[in-house]
């Protein structure tokens, strides 16, 4: 038993089972398949899970001028899904890790200082104070959604 391991040693946990932000879990839980969740940071056993049937609710899409923004998030999450579903522990979480990424990735062009001239490099109103706005609060607007979104699954977990 490792006392810095959430599964060998259940007080780390919080009163709903979380694992604390900067959780351990000890090699022979890891052996046994013990790991904690990515999206809600509950501890669980991936033998138990069947994350085959895991399935994104809806594919996120944000188009603006012709130009798919979400797309590499997309091309990510789904060439690589199989190691995004042995991360979490249900299909809800395996769905509010998915608008996790979608959030970081409109946060992050959001935060770039040209962001503009990195995300929207063929747009022809790229420059435009007009087109800076309208880019600002579509990103704004589509992360707010998602945070509605990622809620309403954190509040059924």
């Amino acid at each position: 038993m490792s006392p810095d391991c959430c599964v060998c040693n259940k007080d780390l946990l919080d009163k709903n089972g979380k694992a604390p932000e900067n959780w351990s879990v000890c090699i022979n839980c890891i052996n046994e398949g013990y790991f904690i969740c990515e999206a809600d940071r509950k501890v669980f056993n991936c033998n138990e899970v069947d994350s085959k049937s895991f399935k994104i609710d809806k594919i996120q899409s944000l188009i603006f001028s012709g130009f798919e923004i979400l797309k590499t998030v997309n091309e990510d999450f789904f060439n690589t899904y199989m190691n995004y579903k042995k991360k979490v522990c249900c299909n809800n979480c395996y769905n509010i890790l998915y608008l996790s990424k979608c959030i970081e990735k409109l946060k992050s062009d959001l935060s770039a200082d040209t962001m503009v001239k990195i995300v929207f490099e063929d747009i022809p109103f790229k420059h435009s104070e007009e087109g800076n706005k309208k880019c600002i609060d579509l990103l704004n607007n589509k992360i707010k959604e998602l945070e509605i979104l990622r809620k309403q699954y954190m509040d059924i977990t």
